[in-house]
């Protein structure tokens, strides 16, 4: 079962690692949803609660009280989640669904479109002989909400889900962003943790054709990023920068110690392979396994070299596939592989198993 909002409506469940388990919001289509009069009651109270007491000038996308109790959340798509009381029709407050200061990124997960901008400059090219390195100065903003819902396994079509991933009794939410999921914990009222599971740079053959941009030569990329138009609608060297991809698949549990609440981010780097390669599609560029401990109510990323890591998650046989996010929730294909994550075209036995 998959990790969503407990309505049981004909709503649907799935669980993540270590039987964490995530509840889908009721969503905000317009009655389509089977509701209970409570249910109906809450959200118009709601409704009206949040227009008289706020600025907002956006649609709902979802509700919930977390299956128990009168405080009901509400996720709008001018990214901030509301607040109220529906028996005393009290508003309790708005969150911005701003940026968790630890989200990470490595330097090969946009070094195309750094030597396109460096290009434009007339600078040298980045040489980037760590792709894994972890960068430090470059903040998210979460900006884009149901966008292409039919990509990374229909989890941006249901984006406020709740559960309790650290297994304190105490629910949080947790939103879906395109590639992104962030956790928010009503108690602490703030961004507790913000990861994306997937990432790329990358252009589709067709649209290279439809560019007319050609990487027919041996020691050319299979696959082109999308910054090879940038580069070349730039007018400057016009070079055919090799599509990436990144993966990354979510751990909970204790790891480290016994009672320890922990989230391991196991990621994987891939990059085109050239025409005169005798195999088709990606090779793996490296990966990174990263602890996130549970300090003062928010997750902090520690030192724990990756091989440690790997051992951790070896021990209690947690392979790719028993990682978060990994089911399938597009119609037709419940339960199947999210063929973002698990792509043959990766030539990595890892996601295979």
């Amino acid at each position: 079962m998959n990790k969503l909002f407990i309505f049981i409506l004909f709503l649907s469940s799935c669980s993540i690692a270590q039987d964490v388990s995530l509840i889908n919001a009721l969503p905000s289509d317009f009655g389509k949803t089977p509701r209970t009069p409570d249910q109906k009651k809450a959200s118009v109270i709601m409704t009206d609660v949040v227009k008289s007491n706020s600025q907002i000038n956006g649609l709902s996308l979802a509700t919930t009280n977390m299956n128990e109790g009168n405080i009901w959340y509400r996720l709008y798509d001018d990214m901030k989640i509301y607040a109220a009381n529906v028996e005393t029709k009290t508003y309790l407050g708005s969150w911005p669904i701003n940026t968790f200061n630890d989200h990470l990124y490595l330097t090969g997960e946009y070094s195309a479109a750094v030597n396109v901008i460096s290009e434009f400059y007339g600078e040298e090219s980045v040489d980037i002989s760590n792709p894994l390195s972890i960068v430090t100065d470059r903040p998210v903003t979460y900006m884009r909400l149901k966008v292409n819902e039919g990509a990374f396994g229909c989890y941006p079509k249901k984006p406020l889900r709740y559960g309790d991933l650290d297994g304190d009794n105490q629910a949080e939410l947790v939103i879906f962003i395109d590639e992104y999921i962030i956790v928010f914990s009503p108690q602490r009222k703030k961004i507790v943790m913000g990861m994306h599971y997937y990432t790329d740079d990358e252009m589709t053959n067709s649209r290279a054709d439809e560019l007319e941009i050609s990487h027919s030569n041996p020691d050319e990329p299979q696959y082109l990023a999308d910054s090879t138009y940038d580069s070349f609608r730039l007018g400057k060297t016009q070079e055919l920068f090799p599509a990436w991809r990144s993966l990354t698949k979510m751990y909970f549990g204790s790891f480290e110690t016994e009672n320890s609440k922990e989230i391991i981010l196991w990621r994987k780097l891939y990059k085109s392979r050239l025409v005169k390669d005798s195999v088709t599609g990606f090779e793996k560029n490296g990966e990174i396994f990263i602890q996130y401990k549970l300090i003062d109510g928010e997750y902090k990323r520690q030192s724990t070299p990756s091989d440690t890591i790997k051992g951790w998650l070896a021990a209690k046989n947690l392979t790719w596939q028993k990682g978060y996010p990994s089911k399938n929730e597009c119609p037709g294909q419940e339960g199947q592989l999210i063929p973002e994550m698990h792509d043959p075209l990766l030539n990595d036995p890892d996601v295979l198993r």
